[in-house]
């Protein structure tokens, strides 16, 4: 087999481009957040499609946060979010209840809020997520916050409740056609007759409806009511509830605010719950004509679940099945099961990784058991469960996670990498929720996930600084938290995401390494415990030293070092300190390496002076150190630039913000010096829209300018600072913001022009290409460089919006290959 030795020209960046080049902007590099993944705490229960397929809801996440509907097969595997709500003005939002399949395929369901009048709605959409439209935009007054799941009745026509709106906010019944049409109240509550309906309807073996109100009636403690399909005939059936703590007697015997959908059950009778009375809910059951209403079960004190807010199921056993909110053994609730006369109460499952569940379960064709959580899992934001009936097999089948695996909320400062990739951290996000180490090309392209941390068995969790790429390439990182002891990590971990290991558990007395760290001279680790200590640690994981312990003493050298360390061009380590020093603003201090010459070079002071550092020292061309205060400053504490030399000498603050008038303010991160000599940083507040800036001055403290407001799609909130990349550009992250508004990885410079990476397809060659938009662009090739070298066009093409493209060559030589981009 033949070799082909390739070489990417990007000429670009040499100067050999025609044409102007343009001014610096900015671009955003990629918006965390994963959509078709991205589900979080659903409320509603799963429903079995005739494909096999579960379908359910979530009350947020999605694209814009607001919920979603979601397919996912029984066993947790493909996962797909089907619609994500709030992405356009009138859309719906936070879906409370789950989805119906109607007798026509399609998915039926409601949003609790949303719509064009703020009220809710009911929406349609296709099984496979298309043709989504929404049937009815809920005005108040014929309804508002649906909160049940809708019932296709025997009919064809969806009936439902909305909880609010009508007469008084009381909340009313409707029905209207699956197209939208025909849509009326059929009974508007009044309060004496029942109040605000949270759960949906069921149509009984009589053709009636029946339903619950979780307050009104004779105690306003709820009621139970039947209603003809045509609304001509209404009855409170049961108005029993009662909350009066003057009758504990009454209240222990019937419960109060049934929040759950009723069942019938074999004998004809119909049965629910009641979220509170009873000491902590009831299990009821009821006839038809409003008769024989007993408490079946009463929850009792000790161990027992509390409060059931959801319907039960009649499983295939003869069985009722349902859920607790809270209680159990470890307090995330409970699944139980009660006979259909009150007998052979069991508690199936005691829940501890799921965590309040909200809703019923689904019994599916194989007799399993399936449930939704509302928080817990990996990253705390729920969870769908399984188990047998008899309370064996319990698993966790999917972990919901809002960033939908992705990374979430950035803090740290980008690293870049010998192999010309950028490194990062997010803080939450992940897999398991407990933050990532990410990766991205310059130009934005290959994105990837290079490890996500996990926080079972004493696992690192949030990361909130930079990485640095040890002697053997590996990347070396902190956590503040995670651990034996929960004191933070340090870690390391391959560029390819093998090979992740946990270098050294952090102890009570020095913990949570928050700042970051630093490879020195020697090729050894060095950083900060932000309680309390700079410390020295080989690659290795061996000979962990603490080189000063810090004290909270005022006036004292220092308190809580937060950033990482520098090393000068002596050698020694520079850093600072957020609070002590003399007036316990913060300070600046150097130490040796080895621990010895601690030296506090400057106690920031009282106003007008800065305090509280919150960015690494930058030690600049001309050997001073340079710095960021958080706080302090002259104009409205908003915090400061400040020069000093590395013997303590010539402090001097070179600009204070203003934190007015669209002016930066909390300046945190770190600094960079251009390739023009002038500062560069960032403030986490401040600018247009209060979200943070990005500015420069020179380092007299000049020139000083606002180069960007940041705010929105392009990011809010840069917490980490800058990274000064080969190409002369400033790389940097945001907390917020992005399309997701889970942060973004952002780039300010001059529009990239090259040929970023290439890579073997079928025998061809992909050239992946970055280039200003609407720009043209031609991509030469020749085997050989020389004096006389002969270059033949491979493309000519027009740069798209992305400023992203890519070439293929399809007949590659043999030997070598030397590609070129120019305008």
């Amino acid at each position: 087999m033949k070799t082909r030795w390739l070489l990417v020209a990007s000429l670009a960046l040499q100067g050999q481009l025609t044409g102007v080049v343009g001014a610096p902007v900015l671009s955003t590099l990629h918006s965390f957040g994963n959509a078709s993944l991205s589900a979080a705490n659903p409320l509603s229960e799963l429903i079995a499609g005739s494909n096999g397929v579960f379908y359910g809801t979530t009350s947020s996440g999605g694209s814009a946060g607001q919920g979603t509907v979601f397919q996912v097969n029984p066993d947790g595997s493909g996962f797909r979010v089907l619609k994500s709500f709030g992405l356009t003005a009138n859309d719906g939002a936070s879906p409370v209840a789950g989805v119906i399949h109607g007798s026509d395929g399609n998915l039926y369901g409601t949003t609790s809020a949303g719509g064009s009048n703020g009220f809710g709605t009911v929406f349609r959409m296709g099984a496979d997520g298309s043709n989504f439209s929404i049937l009815r935009n809920f005005t108040n007054g014929d309804g508002a916050y649906p909160e049940g799941r809708l019932l296709q009745a025997s009919d064809g026509m969806l009936y439902g409740t909305a909880s609010g709106g009508g007469y008084n906010d009381y909340g009313v019944v409707f029905h209207m056609g699956t197209d939208g049409s025909g849509f009326q109240p059929l009974l508007l509550f009044d309060g004496a007759n029942g109040a605000n309906p949270e759960a949906g309807l069921i149509e009984a073996s009589d053709g009636t409806l029946y339903g619950t109100t979780y307050s009104g009636g004779t105690s306003n403690a709820g009621t139970i009511f039947s209603l003809s399909k045509d609304g001509s005939t209404f009855s409170t059936i049961f108005s029993g509830f009662t909350n009066d703590p003057s009758a504990p007697s009454a209240g222990q015997t019937n419960g109060y605010g049934p929040l759950g959908r009723l069942i019938e059950g074999t004998n004809g009778a119909l049965y629910g719950t009641t979220s509170a009375g009873g000491t902590n809910g009831t299990i009821f059951e009821i006839n038809k004509d409003g008769t024989g209403y007993s408490v079946l079960r009463g929850s009792s004190l000790g161990n027992d679940g509390r409060f059931p807010v959801c319907e039960l199921i009649l499983a295939s056993d003869g069985m009722l099945y349902g859920t607790t909110s809270d209680g159990g053994t470890n307090g995330g609730g409970t699944v139980f099961r009660i006979g259909q006369d009150g007998s052979n109460y069991v508690q199936v499952a005691s829940l501890s990784v799921a965590q309040l569940p909200a809703a019923c379960l689904l019994e599916a064709s194989n007799g399993i058991l399936y449930g939704t959580s509302q928080l817990g899992g990996d990253s705390g934001a729920g969870t769908i469960f399984s188990l047998q009936k008899d309370g064996s097999g319990f698993g966790v089948v999917f972990n919901f996670e809002a960033s939908g695996g992705d990374g979430q909320s950035l803090y740290g400062r980008l690293a870049a990498a010998s192999d010309g990739a950028l490194y990062g951290t997010t803080r939450l996000g992940g897999a398991h929720g407990a933050g990532s180490v990410f990766s991205i090309a310059r130009s934005g392209r290959g994105y990837r996930v290079v490890t996500s941390l996990n926080a079972s068995n004493s696992g690192p969790t949030a990361p909130l600084s930079s990485l640095v790429e040890g002697p053997n390439g590996a990347l070396y990182g902190d956590t503040q938290f995670g651990g034996i002891g929960n004191n933070g990590t340090i870690f390391s971990v391959n560029k390819n995401g093998s090979g992740f290991g946990v270098l050294y558990d952090a102890s009570s007395s020095a913990r949570e390494p928050r700042a970051g760290l630093l490879l020195g001279s020697d090729g050894a680790l060095y950083g900060a415990m932000a309680v309390n200590s700079i410390f020295h640690l080989n690659t290795d994981g061996s000979g962990y030293t603490n080189l000063h312990l810090f004290s909270s003493a005022t006036p004292g050298p220092g308190d809580n070092p937060m950033q990482a360390l520098i090393e000068g061009s002596d050698h020694a380590l520079y850093g600072t300190a957020f609070s002590g020093g003399a007036s316990n603003n913060g300070s600046i201090f150097r130490c040796n390496k080895d621990g010895t010459g601690f030296t506090n070079l400057y106690s920031f002071r009282l106003p007008p002076d800065g305090a509280n550092p919150m960015s690494p020292l930058l030690q600049a061309s001309d050997g001073a150190l340079y710095g960021l205060t958080y706080a302090g400053g002259s104009n409205n504490n908003a915090g400061t630039v400040f020069r000093i030399n590395t013997n303590g000498t010539g402090y001097q603050i070179l600009y204070c913000f203003e934190g007015t008038n669209g002016d930066g303010r909390l300046p945190s991160g770190a600094l960079v010096e251009g390739t023009n000599g002038a500062i560069y940083g960032t403030t986490e507040r401040g600018g247009a829209s209060d979200e943070g800036t990005l500015f420069t001055l020179n380092k007299n403290g000049s020139d000083y300018a606002q180069l960007v407001s940041f705010g929105g799609a392009p990011g809010q909130n840069p917490r980490g600072g800058l990274t000064l990349g080969q190409d002369g550009a400033l790389y940097g992250t945001t907390d917020q913001g992005g399309v997701m508004g889970f942060g973004t990885v952002f780039r300010y410079g001059t529009a990239l022009e090259e040929i970023s990476s290439l890579q073997f397809i079928d025998g061809y060659i992909d050239l992946a290409c970055v280039g200003t938009p609407g720009t043209n662009y031609f991509i030469e090739r020749t085997a050989q460089l020389g004096p006389s070298t002969s270059w033949s066009i491979l493309s000519s093409t027009n740069a798209p919006a992305s400023g992203q493209f890519d070439v293929l060559d399809q007949n590659p030589p043999a030997t070598a290959a030397f590609y070129r981009m120019f305008r």
